[in-house]
C-alpha cells in the first residue's frame, strides 16, 4: 500500500472513477463525496477550532483530484460533461456554514 491508498484524495478518485466507468447514479456519487467530506473533518479533530473548519484543505485535495482526472479525459468526450454534472450535483446538497 502506498501513501496515496487510503487517503482522502484516493477515496475521491475512486468515487469519480466508479461514477464515470460504471452504472453508479450521479446523486449517489455526490452523496458519497459529501460523506467523504464529513470523514475528512472527523479525521483531524483540531480542524473544528479553525475558522474554515478545514474546508481549504478539503477543496484543495478535491479539486486536485478532479482537475487531474479531467486532464486525462479527451476534450469533447462525454466524460468531461459527466465531471461537470458531479459539480452541479454537489451544489444541490445542503450548504455547510463555514467561514473561509
Amino acid at each position: 500500500m502506498t501513501s496515496w491508498e487510503g487517503s482522502f484524495e484516493h477515496s475521491i478518485a475512486l468515487l469519480l472513477h466508479n461514477y464515470l466507468l460504471s452504472d453508479v447514479i450521479l446523486e449517489a456519487t455526490a452523496n458519497k463525496i459529501d460523506d467523504a467530506c464529513e470523514k475528512f473533518f472527523q479525521y483531524d479533530p483540531l480542524l473544528k477550532f479553525e475558522d474554515d473548519k478545514g474546508m481549504g484543505s478539503f477543496f484543495s485535495g478535491f479539486y486536485n483530484v478532479l482537475f487531474t482526472l479531467a486532464k486525462h479525459i479527451p476534450y469533447g468526450s462525454e466524460r468531461q460533461n459527466d465531471l461537470a454534472k458531479v459539480l452541479s450535483e454537489l451544489r444541490m446538497l445542503p450548504l455547510r456554514a463555514v467561514r473561509i
